[in-house]
């Protein structure tokens, strides 16, 4: 196979999970350990604030939205040999962030 069919393949296969996946994703997505991990709040009980939030005020929004984008490829990357679902849920959320703060 030449350099080119092989990418193709790749491709091709890649879809595919990621249809399956993200199928799958759609029961998860609400799941508080992608959406709302208790993990990430505030340990200061006076005060309401997420880590983000609070990374977002100390080093600013394209510090956080870079932070985000490397975030998701990390999950991304361990998803099938740790996390599963769970993990790509996470880089999606990750994903929407870095999106929301590049708008």
């Amino acid at each position: 196979m030449e350099q080119n069919e092989i990418a193709g393949t790749m491709q091709e296969e890649f879809d595919k999970t990621q249809k399956k996946v993200y199928d799958d994703l759609e029961e998860d997505l609400g799941n508080p350990k992608i959406d709302n991990p208790t993990h990430y709040q505030s340990f200061n009980t006076q005060i309401n604030i997420d880590c983000i939030t609070a990374m977002r005020a100390a080093f600013g929004d394209d510090e956080v939205a870079t932070f985000c984008k490397l975030n998701a490829f990390k999950y991304n990357w361990r998803a099938q040999s740790k996390g599963g679902n769970v993990d790509i849920g996470k880089a999606i959320w990750y994903l929407n962030k870095y999106l929301e703060l590049n708008k």
